[in-house]
């Protein structure tokens, strides 16, 4: 049944996809990120990522497309021509390709996205379909390990939790998208769907507490911490702030204290191998930076050279900010910096203006999108996925939304433009239709 269900879903998403480019991107990042081939538990082959890449081209011909270029769809695509320089210049130059080709696959289509979200209907889109098919998972996820004993297995066979530590950062990053939709939206079926992102959200913290992911726990803890700070009443949110971690703290089972108290700040007293081979990895990716600071090694070259620097086995460096600067050297790493201030930067100051002139949806949104990317980066931090599909997800996310929010301020006519935008790309039956 779950077969036929998924193939029904693509059908109708194909057709769906000819009429306008916003399902069409809807459709992409459902297949990319729910990834509804693992749902069905592999028990077919399709070429769903053929399909998807086809119907998306195919979208932009024959259905009405809206563009609009954004600052960070140019960091996006310059990020991208870095890739196959670094890769021409690699160490094992087909490993590198192969992988600078993956990338490309997923990372254009984004491209396109970003620049083709031109309303605030179609970026709402986008963002649910993302937060509903990561805490689909994360739901599926939080009540298999909350039925589980604390020295049970954590990962789920045929799914997203194959690693713990890789899902929870993405967990995290579309944690405060499904607090967005919980407390925002305003389409058909309102408390239907506001009460399921509810659940989602439980659920999804119950699955980051009982995966034991360090990295999500601090991550968390990031983003906890830049949400007080960055949304004003800093007196009585950090007083709530204060309540909420005491509770959590209470409520927390002993094995992720247990869990986060083997992290320690020196190889020296560093007791629990794996964040005793973090650290290792760590040393081993400055080492690697500093022997090779323009080009790097090449994408995906990590794993094949540490061990021609002392490492036993092939590992990558567990951090995406070493990621970037050994595999891509200090340009890369530069573009990523430059590619996060601006985003951050942007998404402040359109905070600022909605507040005031009284948009209140803009200013969620603004914030919704700042706490998603800190609290990847937070929790990447510890992890290698440089080119999370998750995280340059968001990333494209915000590039339509603070290109809408700029293009508005120039154009104050606008409004009335988009209404008629919106009307041509058939919104879905009960929207509300307008710009906030």
């Amino acid at each position: 049944m779950r077969v036929i269900a998924i193939l029904i879903c693509y059908g109708v998403g194909t057709l769906l996809s000819l009429r306008s480019v916003t399902y069409a991107a809807c459709l992409f990042i459902w297949s990319e990120i729910f990834r509804p081939i693992d749902f069905a538990w592999r028990v077919f082959e399709f070429p769903a990522a053929h399909l998807v890449a086809a119907t998306l081209l195919l979208s932009l011909f024959m259905a009405k497309w809206q563009r609009r270029w954004n600052p960070v769809a140019t960091l996006v695509l310059a990020m991208i021509g870095w890739i196959y320089v670094c890769a021409f210049f690699a160490v094992h130059r087909v490993v590198a390709m192969d992988h600078a080709l993956f990338a490309t696959k997923y990372l254009i289509p984004l491209v396109i996205i970003s620049i083709s979200l031109t309303t605030r209907w179609s970026q709402k889109m986008f963002l649910y379909t993302l937060a509903a098919s990561v805490g689909l998972w994360a739901a599926q996820a939080g009540l298999h390990l909350a039925s589980k004993g604390p020295g049970d297995e954590v990962f789920i066979r045929g799914g997203q939790m194959s690693d713990r530590n890789d899902f929870m950062a993405g967990v995290l990053a579309c944690l405060p998208m499904l607090v967005y939709i919980a407390r925002s939206y305003d389409w058909r079926y309102k408390k239907l769907m506001r009460a399921a992102a509810w659940a989602m959200i439980a659920m999804s913290l119950v699955a980051m507490v009982r995966s034991n992911s360090r990295g999500a726990i601090l991550g968390a803890g990031l983003l906890f911490a830049f949400f007080l700070l960055a949304t004003g009443r800093i007196g009585k949110r950090l007083v709530l702030g204060g309540a909420v971690v005491v509770v959590a703290l209470m409520f927390m089972p002993d094995s992720v204290v247990e869990r986060m108290s083997t992290i320690e700040m020196s190889t020296d007293v560093q007791t629990e191998s794996s964040a005793s081979n973090r650290l290792a990895l760590a040393k081993i990716g400055i080492e690697m930076t500093l022997d090779y600071p323009i080009t790097g090694v090449g994408p995906k070259n990590f794993t094949y050279l540490v061990t021609s620097y002392g490492f036993d086995t092939r590992h990558d460096p567990h951090t995406i900010w070493l990621k970037a600067s050994a595999e891509y050297g200090f340009p890369m790493l530069m573009l990523f910096l430059l590619t996060i201030w601006l985003i951050l930067s942007r998404l402040a100051r359109e905070r600022k203006f909605a507040a005031e002139r009284g948009d209140r949806d803009t200013e969620r949104l603004a914030i919704t999108l700042s706490c998603s990317i800190v609290g990847f980066l937070g929790a990447a931090t510890f992890l290698s996925q440089f080119l999370s599909e998750y995280f340059w997800a968001i990333c494209c996310l915000t590039g339509a939304f603070i290109g809408r929010e700029e293009y508005r301020r120039r154009n104050p006519d606008a409004a009335t433009r988009e209404i008629e935008e919106v009307l041509d790309d058939q919104p879905a039956p009960g929207q509300t239709v307008g710009a906030q």
